[in-house]
């Protein structure tokens, strides 16, 4: 099972929109380990630019050893991706992974509810649910089942904790969203472990497997103290 890079200081008090960019790496891109390296070193860059711009500030003067030596970090940066780079691909990919997450979730709906839809039959109500909004245009159950499914049903959790907390939905009696990504990382975290767990035991009508794989879904380690929910599916 492939387990993320994620350690209790990286996720403590003290975390930084690193840690969300390599999250949001393994969620986009997690059949590419080529394309989250980029990702990553894009938002390193990113970082490197926003303390240069801040350091400038603080010392001006053109024989400032602090801007000969930032002068020289610059020179190497201008080398390394920049975000806008990536955004169309981040933004295709964020359009199969959001599809990924409704398709987890309606899976775990309907096996509570004791719904007598299949997963294909999911895809195909999915498929003409976003089929409607102008961003999936072209969106065709093959689409789904070839290019979507295939690549992101291992972060399917992290795409419905994702759904869960950009619509506010509560669980377990608590809200499932705060002000920020940053600081809603921990939860965000234990509600996508809490699906990830849902996941695995929920076998879709007329399957004799899990819809989500335990060998080759996407895990947070165990040394993360991560709080267990449970979730109504109701």
């Amino acid at each position: 099972m492939p387990t993320l890079e994620l350690t209790p200081e990286i996720i403590g008090p003290e975390r930084t929109r690193l840690t969300l960019a390599y999250i949001q790496g393994v969620m986009l891109w997690p059949d590419d380990e080529e394309s989250r390296r980029r990702l990553m070193t894009a938002c390193y860059a990113n970082e490197f630019r926003y303390l240069i711009r801040r350091l400038a500030k603080l010392d001006p003067s053109p024989n400032s050893v602090r801007i000969t030596v930032l002068a020289e970090v610059s020179d190497l940066l201008a080398a390394s991706p920049r975000l806008s780079d990536l955004a169309a691909d981040r933004k295709r990919r964020a359009m199969h992974g959001t599809i990924a997450g409704q398709i987890l979730l309606d899976t775990l709906f309907d096996h509570h509810r004791g719904s007598k839809r299949g997963l294909g039959a999911i895809k195909q109500d999915i498929s003409q649910r976003f089929a409607r909004s102008k961003n999936f245009k072209g969106l065709s159950i093959s689409n789904i089942n070839n290019t979507v499914w295939r690549t992101f049903w291992p972060v399917a959790h992290l795409w419905s904790a994702h759904f869960v907390r950009q619509h506010n939905l509560v669980i377990d009696g608590q809200p499932t969203s705060s002000p920020s990504w940053l600081d809603d990382l921990p939860h965000f975290l234990a509600v996508a472990e809490q699906l990830r767990r849902d996941g695995e035991t929920c076998h879709p009508r007329r399957s004799d497997q899990p819809i989500l794989d335990p060998v080759k879904t996407w895990k947070a380690p165990s040394s993360l103290d991560l709080r267990e929910f449970r979730i109504l599916y109701s």
